[in-house]
């Protein structure tokens, strides 16, 4: 204060990343001469780009002071290390190894001192080895991995230090004990002119990347669903849409999912909903709900857009009013779309023989 060194008060530093995000706040120690000190560690995997730096004083938990300045954080260039391990999945107890290529000004480096760190899913360090030194700019190490490890996607790090330069290299692998817990969600599951569609999130709780989902109609052969609504089978949660027309199918048949994760080591088959097919006559009859229980809030819309153009009326008898209410497709508007209630007849009109699909339970 007025120029000369104050020492005692509390000095924080704050620092926002390119998106102005705040990444860390650090406490400056007091060197009593006026000057505060504190150190951030810029880890790998860090954003590149320009840094704030702020740092604020306080008196009596009142702001004094304000200063900012800013940084640029890069990549070095001409380093590199390319990070592999020898499988993609690993089934408990088995052995990791590990292979780096040190790349500096474009030409592998030997005779650096290079270091393999395995992590845990939930980020924290398994183990940390030396590596051996080949010759050729390669390096190497193994990590045991026992029984008791976790099932989960597993990081490795390799780093090392070249002119006071940290350069490092990563990778993921998968490691599974076998006991992987797998859960299905059905999101929503409709009908269409014959046609079941059912959206379904697939998950493997310990985040192992989902390999596959296939879904089978009763005990019938497996159909593969080729790609997830994301494009691809590459994490522990896919969302697939299953499709089939159901007029091939008469009666109650029931739809499995199954899971496969870890490259089909390990899967679990998992039922997921009914659905049911009826042949209706053309013009007038009478049907009733077959499932009590639907995805979506069964009404006389679903019952048409199941259906399709064929279904021209539907109507049902109240009998507490002593009246006819009906639902008409294209016609009708909302307040019009009755729920169609289990165990309750209701009439339609069919300009053709028709299917007649529904999915519950």
């Amino acid at each position: 204060g007025d120029g000369i060194p104050v020492t005692g008060t509390y000095v924080v530093a704050r620092i926002y990343d390119p998106g102005n995000k705040l990444v860390s706040t650090i406490d400056l120690e007091d060197l009593g001469n006026g000057s505060y000190t504190g150190s951030y560690y810029v880890e790998y995997g860090l954003s590149e780009g320009v840094y704030t730096l702020e740092v604020e004083a306080f008196v009596d938990n009142s702001s004094v002071a304000v200063d900012t300045v800013y940084f640029n954080i890069s990549a070095p260039s001409g380093y590199s290390i390319e990070v592999e391990t020898d499988k993609d999945v690993y089934m408990v107890p088995d052995n990791a190894t590990v292979k780096a290529l040190l790349i500096v000004e474009g030409s592998p480096r030997p005779g650096e001192n290079l270091t393999a760190c395995l992590y845990f899913p939930n980020g924290t360090l398994a183990e940390e080895k030396l590596m051996q030194d080949l010759g050729n700019g390669s390096y190497t190490t193994w990590f045991l991995l026992p029984e008791n490890y976790p099932s989960g996607v597993y990081s490795v790090e390799v780093s090392t230090v070249i002119n006071d330069t940290i350069i490092m290299g990563n990778t993921t692998t998968v490691v599974s004990n076998g006991k992987l817990k797998f859960t299905i969600t059905v999101n929503d599951g409709y009908v269409v002119n014959g046609t079941v569609i059912v959206n379904i999130t697939a998950r493997v709780e310990e985040g192992v990347p989902i390999a596959k989902v296939y879904y089978h109609i009763d005990e019938g052969s497996a159909i593969e669903i080729q790609k997830p609504e994301d494009g691809n089978y590459d994490s522990g949660e896919e969302t697939v849409i299953i499709s089939f027309d159901a007029k091939h199918y008469l009666g109650e048949h029931e739809i499995y999912v199954t899971i496969e994760a870890v490259d089909g080591t390990n899967s679990s088959k998992i039922y997921v909903v009914n659905f049911y097919v009826r042949v209706q006559p053309k013009r007038y009859s009478i049907i009733a709900p077959y499932f009590k229980h639907h995805i979506r809030e069964y009404r006389a819309s679903e019952l048409a857009r199941s259906v399709g153009a064929n279904l021209t009326g539907i109507w049902w008898w109240d009998t507490e009013n002593q009246e006819y209410h009906s639902y008409i497709p294209g016609v009708s508007g909302p307040d019009e779309d009755f729920v169609l209630n289990f165990a309750t007849g209701y009439f339609i009109y069919l300009t053709d023989e028709s299917y007649i699909v529904e999915i519950g339970w």
